[in-house]
């Protein structure tokens, strides 16, 4: 198979797994739509990748989701484009080497196997089966859902303010000079 340099997660993007290569560096699998591809970097890093190329950056994807979630909470989803709904949720911690990204848009079902088993059904037949249970993923279902409920909200209705103009001040040219005079 062949191996990308880059890779532009976009919205047939289903979810982008960490694996290692025959010399132990770390790449990523990503099921991308029907296909399976392998990318000679880690998904933090196409993710970020991926941030930068729209003008931002992982760090203020998260300092972004922090806001909007509460500062209290980890693990937080990250939006990566709000204008074509993606956004994406991790399945342990950011660094972990088992910690797997799933897109929003590509959860169809989840589906109890055993107390710490978890599979979840997505899009193109795909299924992926998690080593946690239901009810943990359930609310991180839950928090990347309320992440894209603030995120198109504050999009449709940006904040906005008025101020009452105020008496401004006249500028007058005079002798090589400039006056003011209210």
């Amino acid at each position: 198979m062949e191996k990308l340099p880059q890779y532009l997660i976009h919205e047939n993007t289903v979810c982008l797994i960490e694996d290692y290569d025959e010399n132990g560096n770390k790449e990523a699998k990503v099921i991308d739509g029907d296909d399976q591809l392998v990318v000679v970097q880690p998904p933090l890093k196409i993710i970020h990748f991926t941030l930068q190329k729209m003008g931002f950056s992982l760090r203020g994807a998260i300092d972004g989701s922090r806001y909007l979630l509460g500062k209290e909470q980890y693990m937080l989803p990250l939006t990566i484009n709000s204008a074509l709904g993606i956004y994406l949720i991790p399945t342990k911690a950011y660094g972990r080497h088992d910690c797997c990204w799933l897109s929003l848009m590509h959860i169809l079902d989840i589906e109890p196997l055993d107390t710490h088993l978890t599979r979840v059904h997505m899009s193109y037949g795909h299924t992926i089966d998690l080593d946690m249970k239901a009810n943990m993923f359930i609310q991180r279902l839950h928090k990347a859902r309320k992440l894209r409920e603030a995120v198109t909200r504050n999009t449709k209705s940006p904040l906005t303010f008025y101020l009452p103009p105020k008496a401004g001040y006249k500028i007058i040219e005079g002798d090589g000079e400039y006056f003011l005079k209210k």
